[in-house]
């Protein structure tokens, strides 16, 4: 993708992305927020910084009523996007230097800190970009998992692709450029397993 970028720009690429892959993956843990308080576990608004939510994320997933399967299947992602967030303060809120003669390697402009290497901004992105997916992988299966909505609010929740959607939220996600799918593999179900939808909506299995 960026092959023919020239190095010159490649810092404020990067930052972008950086910027732009945190934004998507704070978005997606407020979804994942709503879909907890929807099971009963919070209640009002997330808060709007995202440390807060994920705090508070943190804390819901915790509570009595979330299957430790579950649990055990979100916690991991939550710590991956913590860090990840964590480690995007470093390149957005300082002033960083691109010097002519070493593209790739980053300076800051003030004070007396470390280099950075223009791969600790890629590597960073990428991890945003792969939080920003499991979270979503979480909050679409969060329902089947903690028993709520009905047959109109999960129409479209075919158990091949939540089986899939579980392997993104586990971080195995398949290098498809069309589309988000997880890589070939076991995953973890709710108990009973996912039901299998009609595509008019009904449970097969009813029908």
């Amino acid at each position: 993708m960026t092959e023919d970028l020239p190095p010159q720009y490649e810092l404020s690429f990067y930052l972008g992305e950086i910027v732009r892959n945190d934004t998507w993956a704070e978005n997606e843990m407020k979804n994942l927020w709503m879909r907890l308080a929807q099971a009963g576990l919070g209640e009002g608004e997330p808060d709007r910084d995202f440390a807060r939510v994920t705090r508070d994320v943190r804390r819901m997933l915790n509570l009595e009523p979330v299957p430790s399967e579950f649990r055990a299947l979100a916690l991991p992602a939550l710590e991956a996007t913590h860090r990840a967030h964590r480690s995007r303060v470093g390149y957005v809120h300082q002033i960083l230097i691109q010097p002519p003669w070493a593209l790739g390697q980053l300076r800051p402009a003030i004070g007396d800190q470390p280099a950075i290497h223009m791969t600790d901004l890629i590597k960073c992105a990428e991890e945003l970009r792969v939080a920003m997916w499991r979270l979503r992988g979480l909050w679409i299966i969060a329902p089947h998992w903690l028993g709520y909505g009905d047959d109109e609010d999960q129409r479209w929740d075919d158990r091949q692709d939540l089986l899939s959607w579980t392997r993104v939220a586990m971080g195995h996600i398949a290098g498809d450029r069309r589309r988000v799918v997880g890589t070939e593999g076991s995953a973890p179900e709710p108990a009973g397993g996912y039901r299998e939808l009609s595509p008019s909506g009904g449970d097969k299995e009813s029908e």
